[in-house]
């Protein structure tokens, strides 16, 4: 299901921006529905908030082809919608946190085109980008949300989440619930950091009914370097905005997913690399890393600030 809002004096040039919701981790209705006018108003574009399904009776890779079909569909509908009045395309970015965010990355590595319509820009906030390093997370710690009341999950089946607290034991139970087969998250469309280097541990096999239940230990293995984009393939990597929060278990992700793309977009995307925060599409700053003490509604504004001016350079 796709919801629009359209920014208050919308033109051709306007922009689309895809909004990929948390996943199992919902925000009050109130909250997100000032989340949405925050992003349309500040990055002047029309927002589309995509609600993939994700739940027990709709594990993975169920999320990845609802966030494809969408997207394609955003192609057809809106992005070309344009076309006949002679203009091109409407440029196109996305968005998200925690699960959407790691949907928003898997789409903004995959659907960068540089000879037709594509993701220009992404902007993800402590994105989930490898479910088969949970292992390493370390001890509970939560994720700070600012102005985010705990709410109650959205499938009672699925693990005890709320806003304020995913954390290493929760984010190990939810892949559990959400992941058939572990060969299901080692997908690079579900672990987008997977786009550029090998997992760290092997594939563990599949639980069988004679087997202990007790949990095994992941087999470790050396990371190779993966080539993204792969070459000749016609996709160019978008300007991408990476924001972490410091006390997050998610941090080291997000701190790793921004190197390896600052490196890729240095070794293979036509030149600039990895720095700072800075505004505009140039060459240079094309990958951005920030780091937050919270994520609340500034940075949200921030945020589509960033996008606005990336997607109208």
């Amino acid at each position: 299901m796709a919801t629009l809002s359209h920014p208050p004096s919308p033109s051709p040039q306007t922009p689309i921006i895809i909004y990929l919701p948390r996943g199992p981790l919902p925000l009050t209705p109130q909250i997100q529905s000032n989340r949405l006018y925050t992003l349309s108003l500040s990055a002047n574009a029309t927002i589309v908030y995509l609600n993939y399904r994700l739940s027990p009776h709709h594990p993975y890779p169920t999320p990845i082809h609802d966030v494809l079909a969408g997207y394609d569909w955003i192609i057809k509908h809106l992005a070309h919608s344009r076309t006949t009045s002679h203009l091109s395309p409407a440029k196109i970015g996305v968005c998200g946190e925690l699960i959407g965010g790691s949907l928003a990355s898997m789409l903004a590595l995959t659907e960068c085109h540089a000879h037709k319509a594509g993701v220009s820009a992404a902007a993800v906030i402590n994105p989930i980008t490898d479910w088969t390093a949970l292992e390493d997370l370390g001890p509970a710690t939560t994720i700070h949300l600012a102005g985010v009341p705990p709410s109650k999950p959205e499938h009672a089946s699925l693990p005890s989440l709320t806003s304020l607290s995913p954390n290493a034991h929760s984010l190990l139970s939810l892949r559990k619930t959400l992941f058939l087969t572990p060969s299901a998250y080692f997908d690079p469309f579900a672990s987008p950091l997977l786009f550029f280097r090998t997992p760290s541990t092997e594939i563990p096999p599949p639980p069988s009914p004679s087997s202990d239940p007790s949990p095994s230990i992941p087999t470790k293995k050396r990371r190779s370097h993966r080539r993204h984009p792969p070459l000749n393939s016609g996709l160019r990597l978008p300007s991408m905005r990476v924001e972490v929060v410091r006390e997050s278990v998610l941090r080291g992700q997000g701190e790793e997913f921004a190197e390896l793309l600052g490196r890729s977009v240095g070794v293979y995307g036509g030149g600039g690399g990895y720095g700072d925060f800075g505004a505009g599409g140039g060459e240079e700053g094309r990958v951005n890393l920030m780091m937050r003490e919270e994520v609340g509604e500034e940075e949200w504004e921030e945020v589509g600030i960033w996008l606005g001016g990336v997607l109208r350079f």
